[in-house]
Protein backbone atom coordinates (compact mmCIF):
# COMPACT_ATOMS: atom_id res chain seq x y z
CA UNK A 1 0.00 0.00 0.00
CA UNK A 2 1.56 3.27 -1.13
CA UNK A 3 1.68 6.40 1.03
CA UNK A 4 0.28 9.67 -0.38
CA UNK A 5 2.36 11.69 -2.83
CA UNK A 6 3.32 14.98 -1.18
CA UNK A 7 4.60 17.75 -3.45
CA UNK A 8 7.54 19.31 -1.64
CA UNK A 9 8.05 23.06 -1.25
CA UNK A 10 10.75 23.12 -3.95
CA UNK A 11 8.35 21.44 -6.40
CA UNK A 12 5.66 24.11 -6.10
CA UNK A 13 8.00 27.08 -6.00
CA UNK A 14 7.91 28.10 -2.34
CA UNK A 15 9.99 31.04 -1.25
CA UNK A 16 13.10 29.60 0.40
CA UNK A 17 13.27 29.75 4.18
CA UNK A 18 16.65 30.18 5.82
CA UNK A 19 15.91 28.21 8.95
CA UNK A 20 15.07 24.75 10.16
CA UNK A 21 12.06 24.40 12.41
CA UNK A 22 12.36 22.34 15.61
CA UNK A 23 10.44 19.05 15.42
CA UNK A 24 8.42 17.14 18.00
CA UNK A 25 6.53 13.86 18.04
CA UNK A 26 3.12 14.11 16.41
CA UNK A 27 0.29 14.34 18.94
CA UNK A 28 -2.62 14.81 16.53
CA UNK A 29 -4.02 16.43 13.41
CA UNK A 30 -5.85 19.74 13.12
CA UNK A 31 -8.21 20.29 10.18
CA UNK A 32 -8.55 23.75 8.59
CA UNK A 33 -10.18 25.22 5.50
CA UNK A 34 -8.47 27.76 3.27
CA UNK A 35 -11.52 30.03 2.87
CA UNK A 36 -10.92 30.17 -0.89
CA UNK A 37 -13.33 29.51 -3.74
CA UNK A 38 -15.00 26.11 -4.03
CA UNK A 39 -13.75 25.62 -7.57
CA UNK A 40 -14.30 22.38 -9.48
CA UNK A 41 -11.40 19.91 -9.39
CA UNK A 42 -9.06 19.99 -12.38
CA UNK A 43 -7.10 17.16 -13.98
CA UNK A 44 -3.39 16.39 -14.05
CA UNK A 45 -1.06 19.28 -14.81
CA UNK A 46 -3.84 21.86 -14.43
CA UNK A 47 -4.55 20.73 -10.85
CA UNK A 48 -0.82 20.78 -10.06
CA UNK A 49 -0.55 24.30 -11.53
CA UNK A 50 -3.52 25.51 -9.49
CA UNK A 51 -2.27 23.85 -6.30
CA UNK A 52 1.18 25.42 -6.68
CA UNK A 53 -0.40 28.82 -7.33
CA UNK A 54 -2.57 28.51 -4.21
CA UNK A 55 0.32 27.27 -2.04
CA UNK A 56 2.45 30.26 -3.11
CA UNK A 57 -0.41 32.68 -2.38
CA UNK A 58 -0.93 31.20 1.08
CA UNK A 59 2.79 31.31 1.85
CA UNK A 60 2.97 34.98 0.74
CA UNK A 61 0.01 35.81 2.99
CA UNK A 62 1.54 34.02 5.98
CA UNK A 63 4.93 35.66 5.45
CA UNK A 64 3.19 39.06 5.24
CA UNK A 65 1.71 38.34 8.69
CA UNK A 66 5.25 38.02 10.01
CA UNK A 67 5.25 34.24 10.21
CA UNK A 68 8.46 32.39 9.35
CA UNK A 69 6.80 30.24 6.63
CA UNK A 70 3.41 28.77 5.72
CA UNK A 71 1.69 28.13 9.03
CA UNK A 72 0.13 24.79 8.09
CA UNK A 73 2.05 21.62 7.29
CA UNK A 74 0.04 20.25 4.38
CA UNK A 75 -2.37 21.68 1.82
CA UNK A 76 -5.02 19.46 0.23
CA UNK A 77 -6.36 20.78 -3.09
CA UNK A 78 -9.88 20.43 -4.49
CA UNK A 79 -8.57 17.77 -6.87
CA UNK A 80 -6.95 15.73 -4.09
CA UNK A 81 -3.30 16.77 -4.40
CA UNK A 82 -1.20 17.18 -1.27
CA UNK A 83 1.39 19.96 -1.07
CA UNK A 84 3.87 20.52 1.71
CA UNK A 85 3.21 23.83 3.47
CA UNK A 86 5.84 24.33 6.11
CA UNK A 87 9.35 23.48 4.88
CA UNK A 88 10.51 20.10 6.17
CA UNK A 89 7.03 18.78 6.99
CA UNK A 90 7.04 15.95 4.41
CA UNK A 91 10.32 14.41 5.59
CA UNK A 92 9.51 14.94 9.27
CA UNK A 93 6.09 13.27 9.04
CA UNK A 94 7.64 10.09 7.66
CA UNK A 95 9.55 9.89 10.96
CA UNK A 96 6.48 10.58 13.11
CA UNK A 97 7.65 14.13 13.75
CA UNK A 98 6.17 17.53 12.98
CA UNK A 99 7.97 20.87 12.54
CA UNK A 100 6.63 23.61 14.81
CA UNK A 101 3.82 25.28 12.88
CA UNK A 102 1.69 28.41 13.15
CA UNK A 103 -1.79 27.18 12.28
CA UNK A 104 -3.84 26.99 15.48
CA UNK A 105 -3.09 30.13 17.49
CA UNK A 106 -1.81 28.10 20.45
CA UNK A 107 1.94 27.66 20.88
CA UNK A 108 1.75 24.24 22.53
CA UNK A 109 -0.66 22.81 19.95
CA UNK A 110 1.43 24.25 17.10
CA UNK A 111 4.44 22.29 18.41
CA UNK A 112 2.91 18.83 18.08
CA UNK A 113 -0.21 18.92 15.92
CA UNK A 114 -0.11 18.55 12.15
CA UNK A 115 -2.07 21.31 10.40
CA UNK A 116 -3.90 20.18 7.25
CA UNK A 117 -5.41 23.00 5.19
CA UNK A 118 -8.27 21.76 3.02
CA UNK A 119 -8.80 24.02 0.00
CA UNK A 120 -12.24 25.58 -0.08
CA UNK A 121 -14.73 27.64 1.83
CA UNK A 122 -17.00 25.59 4.06
CA UNK A 123 -18.44 28.27 6.37
CA UNK A 124 -21.84 28.33 4.62
CA UNK A 125 -22.06 24.75 3.35
CA UNK A 126 -20.16 21.49 3.29
CA UNK A 127 -18.35 21.53 -0.05
CA UNK A 128 -15.50 19.01 0.26
CA UNK A 129 -15.00 17.22 -3.06
CA UNK A 130 -15.02 13.45 -3.41
CA UNK A 131 -11.30 13.58 -4.29
CA UNK A 132 -10.51 15.69 -1.21
CA UNK A 133 -12.39 13.41 1.17
CA UNK A 134 -10.67 10.26 -0.13
CA UNK A 135 -7.24 11.90 0.07
CA UNK A 136 -7.97 13.45 3.49
CA UNK A 137 -8.82 10.02 4.90
CA UNK A 138 -5.69 8.50 3.35
CA UNK A 139 -3.43 11.37 4.41
CA UNK A 140 -4.69 11.35 8.00
CA UNK A 141 -4.41 7.55 8.20
CA UNK A 142 -0.80 7.59 7.02
CA UNK A 143 0.03 10.49 9.36
CA UNK A 144 -1.51 8.57 12.27
CA UNK A 145 0.46 5.46 11.23
CA UNK A 146 3.80 7.30 10.92
CA UNK A 147 3.27 9.04 14.27
CA UNK A 148 1.52 6.15 16.05
CA UNK A 149 -1.42 8.48 16.76
CA UNK A 150 -4.98 7.41 17.55
CA UNK A 151 -7.54 8.60 14.99
CA UNK A 152 -9.49 10.21 17.85
CA UNK A 153 -6.70 12.80 17.89
CA UNK A 154 -8.08 14.49 14.78
CA UNK A 155 -9.68 17.80 15.68
CA UNK A 156 -11.17 20.77 13.86
CA UNK A 157 -9.37 24.09 14.34
CA UNK A 158 -12.39 25.31 16.33
CA UNK A 159 -11.61 22.71 19.02
CA UNK A 160 -8.58 24.76 20.05
CA UNK A 161 -9.69 28.32 19.33
CA UNK A 162 -12.92 30.28 18.95
CA UNK A 163 -13.07 30.31 15.14
CA UNK A 164 -15.43 29.33 12.33
CA UNK A 165 -12.62 27.20 10.82
CA UNK A 166 -13.08 24.65 9.25
CA UNK A 167 -16.70 25.59 8.68
CA UNK A 168 -19.18 22.78 8.01
CA UNK A 169 -16.29 20.31 7.73
CA UNK A 170 -16.19 20.53 11.54
CA UNK A 171 -19.40 18.47 11.68
CA UNK A 172 -17.81 15.67 9.63
CA UNK A 173 -14.75 15.17 11.85
CA UNK A 174 -16.43 12.22 13.62
CA UNK A 175 -16.94 10.52 10.24
CA UNK A 176 -13.34 11.33 9.35
CA UNK A 177 -12.05 9.72 12.55
CA UNK A 178 -13.98 6.50 11.83
CA UNK A 179 -12.81 6.34 8.21
CA UNK A 180 -9.22 7.08 9.24
CA UNK A 181 -9.35 4.34 11.90
CA UNK A 182 -10.44 1.76 9.32
CA UNK A 183 -7.88 2.96 6.77
CA UNK A 184 -5.12 2.93 9.38
CA UNK A 185 -5.91 -0.72 10.21
CA UNK A 186 -5.66 -1.60 6.50
CA UNK A 187 -2.33 0.24 6.22
CA UNK A 188 -0.94 -1.51 9.27
CA UNK A 189 -2.01 -4.91 7.87
CA UNK A 190 -0.36 -4.13 4.52
CA UNK A 191 2.85 -3.19 6.33
CA UNK A 192 2.73 -6.32 8.51
CA UNK A 193 2.25 -4.25 11.69
CA UNK A 194 -1.05 -5.77 12.90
Amino acid sequence: MESPRIYRCAEWGAQPINRAFPTHEVAGITIHHSVTANRPPLLGALERWWGARLARAIQRDHLARGWADSGHHLLLTRGGLVLEGRHGAAVSLLKGLVPVGAHVGDVEVNKRWVGIEVEGRFDQRYAVTRQQWAKLVDLCAWTCTWGNVDSQQIQPHSHFKATACPGELRDRVGDLRHAVHDRKLAIRRSLGLS
